[in-house]
């Protein structure tokens, strides 16, 4: 029965891809790793293993050797990764390290690669309580999916289905030989004190605990993506009038359930741990009803929600910049702006500023700022940058370029005749790369 799901799940991907085995020596990833073997006895897989060695335990070198004689025994490909966690106050280290362990396994993935795990459905169960304790929604609830995108690749849990018993006894039938963390016995650890004291009270009283609680999970999955499906229609109708923005008028044309919908997807889609739900409903009663004028901001973690008129903006917490600074720049290399970003100028037909100007300085708006622009005549910038609708808090952040004492650039949106490339003539093109600001080039 588990080799057929291990070979099901194998026909399932070509054969050309390499598999990563997250190993921990434990009983459920000694079972995935035998099984995996017997597979390729019938039909070879390139497949890697890797160990996290988190040296919490006195033992751990050990467990680290017993895992690489096993992987030595199957003539598979051994990788033992050393982390260090780092705890700060109140951090809890079944977080952290799982953070650790997964982003070791992101940076070894190449492109369509895949992450194998052990988790089975007493793991499905565990965290279908966890999640129940913490409140969840749906996609909680959902908990973990067979197959899910995971860094350049894919990540497969194939023993999903299965509950530990079932691979308890194959493992004994074979006489697999695994490690006992003692500190799974710790109760400390939220999930542990529910595998050793809740999950078997549930079973004494319904046997197939384990089992619903999956099927419910299963059934709050399929209920998420019909859900994700109708808040993508609905983003899109709401979309504000910038590049990842969201609409407040659109948005407040809504019920609230909806609004808090379009909103988890949108900071979803920007890759954003999800605000609580103190925080969601702070953004839907004083970010959307504030009134056009203001500028209010919510925080949490480190990204910060912004309201400019009628969009709504998710950005990075800025970091502190010295606007009195006066920045020299041989445009021929990178300049790098501690705070902000890095600036880059590549040579391109017809784009940027003229090729014979080598040297620049960059600097920044401090106020009351004005120049002289062309045929405009003198200009606040101030009021440009109100004219350019550039959001109250890029406006002493953009790189303002100077030759000599004369303004040639305001980067993204203004470009003086005077030093500007002709059409058929090759220019330098300078660019922004930064996490903070989303900046449009129209230079």
């Amino acid at each position: 029965m588990l080799l057929q799901a291990i070979s099901n799940f194998f026909s399932t991907y070509h054969s050309k891809q390499t598999f990563w085995l997250g190993y921990s020596g434990g009983l459920d990833s000694r079972v995935l790793l035998a099984l995996c073997a017997r597979y390729h006895q019938m039909t070879p897989i390139q497949l890697k293993v890797i160990h996290i060695h988190h040296g919490l335990h006195p033992h751990a070198d050990v467990w680290a050797l017993h895992c690489a004689d096993i992987c030595k025994h199957y003539n598979f490909d051994f990788i033992e990764h050393a982390i260090q966690i780092k705890l700060h106050p109140g951090d809890s280290l079944e977080e952290i390290a799982r953070e650790e362990r997964y982003s070791v396994f992101a940076n070894y993935m190449a492109d369509g690669d895949v992450l194998l795990t052990a988790h089975q459905q007493d793991d499905q169960a565990e965290t279908v309580l966890l999640q129940l304790l913490r409140g969840a929604g749906l996609k909680g609830l959902a908990a973990m999916p067979l197959v899910t995108t995971f860094s350049r690749g894919f990540h497969a849990r194939p023993l999903l289905d299965f509950p530990r018993v079932t691979l308890q006894h194959y493992a004994e039938q074979y006489q697999l030989k695994w490690i006992d963390d003692p500190s799974n016995e710790d109760h400390r650890f939220m999930r542990n004190y529910i595998r050793q004291e809740i999950l078997p009270r549930l079973k004494q009283r319904w046997p197939k605990a384990t089992h619903l609680l999956a099927r419910s999970a299963a059934h709050c999955a399929e209920a998420q993506v019909l859900l994700e499906d109708m808040s993508k229609t609905i983003r899109v109708k709401t979309a504000g009038s910038q590049v990842n923005t969201l609409s407040v008028a659109k948005l407040l044309h809504l019920d609230q359930a909806k609004q808090r919908l379009v909103l988890r997807t949108w900071l979803s889609k920007l890759a954003c741990l999800m605000p609580d739900q103190k925080k969601l409903t702070s953004i839907c009663q004083t970010v959307l009803l504030a009134k056009h004028d203001r500028m209010p901001c919510v925080r949490w973690h480190n990204v910060e929600l912004r309201r400019f008129r009628d969009d709504l903006y998710l950005v990075p917490q800025l970091l502190p910049h010295d606007t009195q600074q006066v920045l020299d720049w041989d445009m021929t290399k990178p300049l790098s702006m501690p705070g902000l970003g890095m600036l880059t100028a590549v040579l391109n037909k017809g784009n940027g500023l003229r090729v014979d100007i080598k040297r620049v300085s960059v600097r920044f708006r401090c106020g009351g700022e004005a120049y002289h622009l062309g045929k405009r005549g003198k200009q606040y910038l101030k009021n440009l940058f109100q004219e350019w609708g550039v959001p109250p808090w890029e406006r002493n952040r953009i790189p303002l370029i100077f030759v000599g004492e004369q303004l040639a650039m305001v980067l993204g949106y203004y470009l003086a005749d005077d030093f500007a490339v002709k059409q058929d003539e090759m220019g330098y093109e300078i660019g922004f790369v930064t996490g903070e600001l989303q900046i449009n080039l129209k230079s």
